[in-house]
């Protein structure tokens, strides 16, 4: 009021007495076009002013082809695989990322009460090889349900990060192998794979 700020009320609400004569008064709030207007003042009567902001942030619907990548703002984590909200007008750095892989950047301006919907590219996957052995030989290695080969072999497109790789052969009891998988390096997993005890029935 008067170019000075006033404090509110819980309700939002302000009461003060003012001078005969005119009053400016400036209505502020995050997220919101401002207001501003005069009163002028000539009797000791009451007045009231009802103001009622309007929202200028912008609407943003942010997706992801890889479901499980997380969405960030200006380093803030939104989501999973999507997110809608509402931001500020204003520039922001939007990123995806995943553990074991590269996170992709793309620089955003939103305006007043833009509505933007975004396709974000997903994480770069991160790969490693792993080789891998077992006694006795030609004995399927797998990484949850995808097959990577048989022993003895060098496996490339290994997603990094630590894995438990299954051996498996038939006649012999399976067995896993916990291996971290690094960048640029190659790993060794090697299992002894014990023969199978159960009985066989023809």
């Amino acid at each position: 009021v008067d170019d000075k700020p006033q404090a509110l009320n819980a309700d939002g609400s302000i009461s003060m007495f003012l001078l005969y004569g005119e009053h400016t008064y400036r209505v502020e709030a995050p997220g919101c076009k401002p207001e501003s207007g005069t009163v002028n003042i000539k009797s000791e009567e009451t007045q009231t002013i009802i103001v009622n902001l309007s929202s200028q942030m912008a609407h943003v619907v942010l997706s992801v082809p890889m479901s499980d990548a997380e969405i960030w703002v200006n380093n803030v984590r939104k989501g999973v695989g999507q997110w809608t909200g509402s931001l500020a007008p204003g520039a922001y750095v939007i990123e995806t990322r995943k553990e074991g892989c590269r996170p992709q950047r793309t620089t955003v301006t939103l305006a007043e009460e833009e509505e933007r919907t975004l396709a974000l590219q997903a994480p770069e996957p991160i790969f490693g090889r792993l080789r891998a052995d077992s006694n006795p030989l030609e004995a399927e290695v797998w990484l949850g349900d995808k097959k990577l080969g048989s022993t003895p072999g060098v496996f490339s497109n290994v997603p990094v990060g630590s894995h438990s790789f299954l051996f498996i052969k038939d006649g012999y009891q399976s067995k896993t192998v916990d291996v971290t998988i690094e960048e640029g390096k190659i790993a060794t997993a090697s299992a002894k794979l014990e023969k199978d005890g159960s009985p066989t029935f023809e």
